[in-house]
């Protein structure tokens, strides 16, 4: 979606301003204020208010127009630039912001007519974007590299060709246009978008997060931000995190699917299957192009005993989206379901070359029971349980790594995935995990963990360092935590952590003693 300019937006204000009446000037000053801040839905109430005095206002209504683009609101906007249409009184990217609106209600050969004739890098934009709603790949691609070397600002088509180089498997030059673009606007949306996707494929969820924390304090009211930021959030399983998120999408576009299907992942994540089912039931229309979406769909289907109507869903999801992660799992689970088990055999049998997932080896063990051959089984489940292991050795790392780097909700996320394929019995995986936990605010789960890492280690300073900690800092017993620093302290003196944790623990302490006194 395109940036609003603000020497634009200034520019047109001063205009404003030089015409309007004293009574209306501290309206203007509002929506300028909303609209350089990027806060769209607070700009639109004021526009709205505006136009109810000046019903024919051009450049209310051209305002209006943009933050409802902003909004990610295409219906709206049309019906704007319609009126705007009708002073007679156009800004020159008019066609543009026709042809965004038209890509936001998904009708792409009305986009493509909008531009038509233009040589703009944003009317290339428009074009590249269109054909990619078509499924007109070269098309897209000839109209990105035309886009390239036309005139006019380029940091939102790189950023848009970008994600469009990203989903066909190129890194490097994705990364490539996103520093191009950067280079020439810092604050453009389309390429911090496609940076956080490249940090998503990459799996560096933390950088993600920050880049989609860093749009959203430039763009809060954006539709793709939001959405990215609780994509990220549900990939991390931080299920909570994303409620408010949902609830301002909700507020924003009440009918929007998208949004929608981000709530059925909150929803499956906490196990909700038939909520799922009867939410995404209700707009199983709107989810053509949405495999994910899809694919969740039939998982309920599959998780409440649905089978058959699962496995309708299912088939011609793979034959479209044949890489879907997880669909070919899903699938051959509900062949297994319906005795189709020689066909569920042959859907796993791509996913079988190079590494596949424990979770695809145990279901070809399932299948393979399931005909008879229980020593093929036994096999499949031993090399899934190596693989659980391969999967936990990294997941630990990952964890780790995010631990030295602050990125809390990627360590709570990665520890919790080695817990539950490898059960609770590691005190250190469990300690990390509630210090991590600790640091998100999320006392009780993080006190609950470290009490039962000390039941495992409870000669291991550095879990009696973080249970020590939580007791202290949390006041639950400050007591028993003092004692538990002391004495982690005492075990591991050079252990920087311990240490700062137990100054600040006695620090406090005496600081309590003072008052007392």
């Amino acid at each position: 979606m395109r940036n609003l300019q603000s020497s634009f937006v200034m520019g047109l204000f001063f205009s404003i301003l030089c015409s309007c009446s004293a009574g209306t000037e501290q309206l203007y000053e509002q929506t300028r204020q909303e609209l350089s801040q990027k806060e769209y839905d607070k700009a639109e109430d004021l526009l709205l208010e505006w136009l109810q005095a000046e019903p024919r206002n051009a450049d209310a209504l051209t305002l209006l127009a943009r933050a409802q683009l902003g909004l990610g609101r295409g219906v709206s906007a049309i019906a704007t630039l319609d009126r705007l249409a009708a002073t007679g009184n156009l800004p020159p990217d008019y066609r543009i912001l026709r042809g965004d609106a038209e890509l936001l209600r998904k009708r792409y050969d009305a986009a493509m007519r909008e531009v038509q004739g233009l040589p703009s890098s944003e009317a290339w934009r428009v074009r590249a974007l269109a054909a990619i709603g078509l499924q007109r790949g070269s098309d897209a691609e000839n109209a990105f590299h035309e886009g390239l070397v036309a005139s006019g600002a380029k940091a939102p088509l790189r950023g848009e060709y970008a994600l469009f180089l990203l989903d066909r498997g190129d890194i490097a030059k994705a990364e490539e246009q996103v520093r191009e673009a950067v280079r020439e606007d810092p604050n453009a949306l389309a390429p911090m978008l496609a940076s956080a996707q490249i940090s998503i494929t990459k799996g560096d969820l933390a950088a993600a997060l920050a880049t989609y924390r860093k749009a959203r304090k430039i763009y809060p009211d954006s539709r793709s931000v939001l959405i990215g930021l609780a994509e990220a959030l549900a990939d991390l399983d931080q299920y909570q995190a994303m409620t408010p998120l949902i609830d301002e999408l909700y507020a924003l576009a009440p009918t929007d699917i998208a949004v929608v299907y981000l709530e059925a992942r909150v929803l499956a994540g906490q196990g909700d299957w038939t909520v799922v089912r009867d939410l995404l039931q209700t707009r199983e229309d709107e989810l053509t192009d949405m495999p994910e979406a899809v694919l969740l769909y039939a998982r309920a289907l599959l998780e409440l005993g649905q089978d058959e109507q699962a496995l309708a869903r299912l088939s011609p999801l793979i034959r479209k989206w044949p890489k879907l992660t997880g669909a070919r799992r899903t699938l051959a689970e509900a062949q297994i379901s319906t005795g189709e088990v020689a066909t569920a055999i042959a859907t796993l049998q791509p996913a079988m070359r190079g590494s596949p997932s424990p979770e695809i080896l145990q279901v070809m063990a399932k299948a393979q029971q399931e005909l008879g051959n229980s020593a093929e089984a036994a096999t499949y489940r031993q090399r899934a349980q190596r693989a659980a292991l391969d999967r936990a050795a990294k997941d630990r790392s990952l964890g780790e790594a995010a631990l030295t780097r602050d990125a809390w909700m990627v360590a709570e996320s990665a520890f919790n995935r080695v817990i539950k394929s490898q059960g609770r019995h590691d005190a250190e995986v469990l300690s990390k995990l509630a210090y991590a936990q600790g640091r998100l605010g999320k006392f009780q789960d993080a006190l609950r963990n470290a009490e039962a890492a000390f039941e495992l280690a409870p000669q291991n300073p550095a879990v009696m360092d973080t249970l020590g900690w939580l007791l202290f800092r949390t006041g639950k017993d400050r007591p028993r935590g003092f004692a538990l620093l002391e004495n982690a302290v005492r075990l591991a003196p050079d252990d920087e952590l311990i240490a700062q944790h137990w100054q600040r623990a006695r620090s406090s302490a005496e600081q309590t003693a003072l008052t007392k006194k």
